[in-house]
């Protein structure tokens, strides 16, 4: 298990000592997934985790050892990025995906995006939405609004001033 942590570590471009990889326990009834963007109550893509019979668990902040960035494409999205220095906390969502349902979940991911661990303000890790080795090159950086729903508004309010 510790050496498939350490690959996780290894996709998303930062290592963690061996002994800090412990994979979070599993759920009674499924697998907590964290979500930053799209994915969150009420955005585009939370229909997606409902459909798979997932469930938003509680309301999350990162450690403060990560960057959210702004990711190319036809929609517009995050990538939560860990650093080693310069970081700051994200607000996020922990979800609760049913186990028969992985394979699905595992099917809405695309690279950028990768899921591997993400460490919490409370020093726990959860398995979640983060942005793969590499993918953050020449994204514009988000996180001074701390997460995914203040920018989006910080983003509205500023085009209807237009």
């Amino acid at each position: 298990v510790v050496a498939a942590l350490a690959e996780i570590g290894a996709a998303t471009g930062v290592r963690r000592p061996a002994d800090t990889l412990r994979p979070p326990p599993a759920a009674p009834d499924g697998v907590d997934v964290a979500v930053f963007g799209a994915h969150l109550s009420g955005e585009t893509r939370a229909g997606a985790l409902l459909a798979l019979g997932a469930a938003p668990v509680r309301a999350i902040r990162t450690a403060p050892c990560y960057r959210m960035v702004l990711l190319a494409g036809a929609m517009a999205r995050p990538g939560l990025v860990e650093v080693e220095s310069g970081g700051t906390t994200v607000e996020g969502e922990v979800w609760r995906v049913p186990e028969r349902a992985l394979p699905g979940l595992l099917a809405e991911v695309r690279r950028p995006l990768a899921l591997g661990l993400v460490r919490l303000d409370d020093g726990t890790d959860v398995r979640g939405f983060v942005c793969a080795a590499g993918g953050e090159y020449g994204a514009p950086d988000i996180s001074r609004f701390g997460g995914w729903r203040a920018w989006r508004t910080a983003t509205r309010e500023q085009e209807s001033r237009s």
